[in-house]
């Protein structure tokens, strides 16, 4: 995991920046392999540095996934994202892409299920009208406060190819070692704070099967991101897939 490598304030993965210090006891002549599913070639770079790797011999495939198309959708509003969501879902039902809506807290993730919620009505299930359980669902949340057992159970029917549920709204909870091929939007409901590598690991999520894909970042005035994910969002005259890799 790379990003606790990197980013030694990182709160999650603390121990990982640590990593390098193994190195002082490790014998020489011992291997030393790094893994990660996501990283750009300045992280490879600072990993190495972390880790005191030696000359060490990277094999790697490239981020880049032609199949998603990146952009920027600038926004003011909660209800402006709600009815993007939910003009989509009222038209299309069960035709609807496989989305996941990444927001930015714990906090966001309610707000925003909640306002969806009361915006479908009776159509946030499916047939419409049948009872606000899970398997009829049409939109349901996944964070890390969520019990484990309903983590699973969720996972079990997003991953499903008949799943009636379309869109799924969570935290990076879900980004970590989740692979639904048939996921083909991506939501971003705020700007990642980090950097575009956390954008990249988590629109990675959408478009495993090679199908074609779309990776929305929503943004508002006064967010406070990195200069390299502020170029990013503003950008207007040049390739953005070329600024994630």
């Amino acid at each position: 995991m790379t990003v606790g490598v990197r980013k030694r304030e990182d709160d999650f993965r603390t121990a990982y920046a640590s990593l390098g210090e193994l190195c002082s006891i490790v014998p020489g002549n011992v291997n030393i392999m790094a893994l990660t599913a996501t990283a750009t070639l300045s992280t490879f770079e600072i990993v190495k540095e972390r880790l005191s790797l030696q000359e060490p011999i990277v094999i790697g495939v490239s981020p880049n996934r032609p199949n998603i198309n990146l952009s920027v959708l600038p926004t003011k509003t909660l209800d402006s994202v709600v009815d993007i969501i939910c003009e989509g879902l009222e038209k299309d039902r069960l035709s609807y892409p496989k989305t996941v809506v990444f927001c930015r807290s714990c906090q966001d993730c309610p707000k925003l299920y909640d306002a969806i919620i009361k915006k479908l009505g009776r159509a946030k299930s499916e047939p419409p009208g049948y009872p606000n359980l899970l398997e009829y669902r049409l939109v349901t949340m996944y964070t890390r406060a969520s019990k484990s057992s309903m983590k699973e159970l969720v996972m079990q029917i997003f991953r499903s190819d008949k799943s009636i549920l379309r869109v799924l709204i969570a935290t990076t909870a879900f980004s970590m070692g989740i692979d639904i091929p048939d996921i083909h939007q991506i939501y971003h409901w705020g700007v990642p704070s980090d950097d575009v590598e956390q954008n990249l690991q988590e629109i990675g999520r959408a478009g495993r099967d090679g199908k074609s894909s779309y990776a929305v970042l929503i943004t508002s005035k006064g967010y406070n991101v990195q200069q390299k994910m502020k170029s990013y969002c503003e950008n207007k005259d040049s390739c953005r897939r070329k600024k994630t890799i």
